[in-house]
């Protein structure tokens, strides 16, 4: 089948990682995923304040977006966007 959706998140924010979970939940085989991050942990914010009290390790607050985006069935690009043309669909990295 042809995907008929093709999505590019550019970040690994707190709703793209939103968007992982359910992708790897109710896998949506009509959508080829991909996301752009300028590195492969998302920390969730609201734990840090722990995490800098020594409450909490570093693997205890951060989520593996290669790993997570794997599961979801999509592809992980470590990078940046330099640019974007939403015209010719065309994202350049830098």
């Amino acid at each position: 089948m042809t995907a008929s959706v093709r999505l590019l998140l550019v970040g690994a924010g707190h709703s793209h990682v939103e968007i992982l979970r359910r992708q790897i939940l109710a896998r949506r085989r009509d959508i080829v995923l991909a996301i752009l991050s300028a590195g492969p942990l998302h920390h969730y914010s609201g734990m840090v304040a722990g995490y800098l009290r020594g409450t909490y390790r570093e693997n205890e607050i951060a989520f593996e977006i290669p790993r997570l985006t794997a599961r979801a069935g999509g592809e992980f690009v470590e990078g940046y966007a330099a640019s974007v043309d939403p015209a010719r669909r065309v994202v350049r990295l830098e």
